[in-house]
C-alpha cells in the first residue's frame, strides 16, 4: 500500500455503484414520463479488492405531473452509495424529480427520493443498509422544449454476483470429479 492504507481502502466503508444511462422524457402540458435504463459496475469498499467488484443493470420508469412540453433523451452519469453488496435481483421506488430544456441539443437535471429500503441505483441497501445517492444528475442529449415535473419511480436491479463467486463457479465446473 506504499505506507498509505488510506489509498486502498474508502475510509467511509461504503461501496459505491457508478452508471450511465440512457434515457427519455416525455411532458405534455401537466402530465409526463421518463424511462431510463442504467448499465453499471459496483466497486467495493476496498478498490483493490478485485473479486468484490460486480456488474449491474438498472431499469426505471416514472411517471410525472408537472408543466411545459418536452421529448427528449440522452446519456447521462450516476454514483450511489451504500453500505453491503449489491443483491442478485433489488426493487424499490422513489419520488423522482426532472427538469429539461432545449432545442436541438439538450440538458436535463434530475434527482430521487428514495421510499424503499431495496432500490439500489437510487442508493439504498438491501434488507435496510444504510445509503444515499447524489442529490442531482445531469443527462445531455437532444430534445424539444422546456418541461419540470416529477411523481413516482420504480426500478429493479439485475446484478452479477462478485468476481470472486463467478471466477469459482467456473474453476468447480472445470475441475476433474474427485474420485
Amino acid at each position: 500500500m506504499n505506507s498509505n492504507p488510506l489509498r486502498f481502502i474508502d475510509p467511509t466503508g461504503l461501496n459505491s455503484q457508478y452508471s450511465i444511462n440512457l434515457g427519455g422524457s416525455l411532458g405534455f402540458l401537466l402530465v409526463g414520463t421518463n424511462i431510463n435504463v442504467a448499465v453499471g459496475l459496483s466497486v467495493p469498499t476496498s478498490p483493490g479488492d478485485i473479486g468484490d467488484y460486480q456488474l449491474f443493470i438498472t431499469p426505471q420508469a416514472s411517471a410525472m405531473v408537472g408543466a411545459g412540453l418536452y421529448i427528449g433523451g440522452g446519456l447521462g452519469y450516476n454514483a450511489a452509495f451504500n453500505t453491503d453488496q449489491l443483491p442478485t435481483f433489488s426493487y424499490g421506488s422513489s419520488i423522482y424529480l426532472e427538469g429539461d430544456i432545449g432545442l436541438g441539443p439538450s440538458i436535463g437535471i434530475n434527482g430521487q427520493i428514495g421510499l424503499s429500503d431495496l432500490n439500489q441505483c437510487t442508493g439504498h441497501g438491501p434488507s435496510g443498509a444504510f445509503g444515499f445517492s447524489l442529490p442531482v444528475s445531469s443527462r445531455f442529449g437532444a430534445g424539444a422544449g422546456l418541461w419540470i415535473g416529477g411523481g413516482p419511480s420504480g426500478s429493479f436491479t439485475l446484478a452479477t454476483p462478485p468476481l470472486r463467486t463467478i471466477g469459482q463457479t467456473i474453476l468447480d465446473q472445470l475441475a476433474p470429479p474427485a474420485y
